[in-house]
């Protein structure tokens, strides 16, 4: 049986619910509405929600295994091996981790793994700029990103706790999405015009990233290969320090 769900976290947790509700765990496939078929196989069509959703939330919170399951999701891909993973955990009555001899534990661990140190580089690697609202507004922080897997969301708290009166803007540019902070609340946005404009500004904010980096780059002791270890290639394009004047 192939379920259809929506292409979020509720649509495939709502997914979930439904596989167990139909005791299809032996028997099943999940894809998302965006994906295509076989065209050949039986397929149930799964409405996203909020109810069943947060039922399998709790249970995933009883097992301790909400935090794995969601940084899992956020990986893409893997959502057949997500749900395997649950099926182990709840026979255990608890985190299968140990058993990384079982494909889905080892692909649910692994994906978790990957995408938490993605969002822990970013938190180091995160540049701001400053840009003036339109219509003579106030200042907001806005930073691009381009990360590998879909991260914004787990690094909210971060920034939303060391910039409680800054308003921010990080725009995942990859997904054309951003994170929102007002200084009140935060949120995710897909609209177009939050990803406009182009970060052009040449402020004192800035520079003193800049010049910050001017000043701990010692030219004779200069060893790219090193330097590319500590901050990769994918991620210089977005930082301060590495744009041209």
């Amino acid at each position: 049986m192939v379920y259809v769900h929506e292409d979020s976290f509720e649509g495939f947790l709502s997914a979930v619910f439904t596989v167990f509700e139909d005791k299809k765990t032996a028997d099943f496939t999940l894809r998302t509405t965006e994906g295509v078929g076989l065209g050949f196989d039986e397929e149930r069509t799964v409405i996203s929600d909020t109810e069943h959703a947060d039922r399998v939330i709790n249970r995933l919170r009883s097992l301790g295994i909400y935090r794995r399951v969601y940084t899992a999701y956020l990986y893409g891909g893997v959502e057949d091996s997500i749900l395997l993973y649950i099926k182990r955990a709840l026979s255990l009555g608890g985190r299968p981790d140990q058993q990384r001899y079982d494909d889905a534990v080892k692909t649910v661990l692994t994906a978790s793994e990957r995408v938490g140190s993605e969002a822990h580089r970013f938190l180091e690697f995160i540049r701001f700029e400053s840009l003036r609202e339109p219509n003579g507004g106030g200042e907001i922080m806005v930073a691009d990103i381009e990360p590998q897997y879909d991260i914004l969301h787990i690094i909210s708290n971060h920034f939303v706790k060391r910039f409680p009166s800054q308003p921010l803007l990080i725009r995942d540019m990859r997904r054309g999405k951003a994170l929102v902070w007002d200084c009140e609340n935060w949120h995710i946005s897909t609209l177009p015009e939050l990803l406009r404009p182009n970060i052009t500004s040449e402020g004192e904010f800035e520079d003193m990233w800049r010049r910050y980096f001017q000043c701990v780059a010692i030219p004779w002791r200069r060893n790219r290969k090193l330097q590319q270890q500590f901050v990769p290639l994918r991620f210089r394009s977005n930082m301060t320090e590495f744009k041209t004047q």
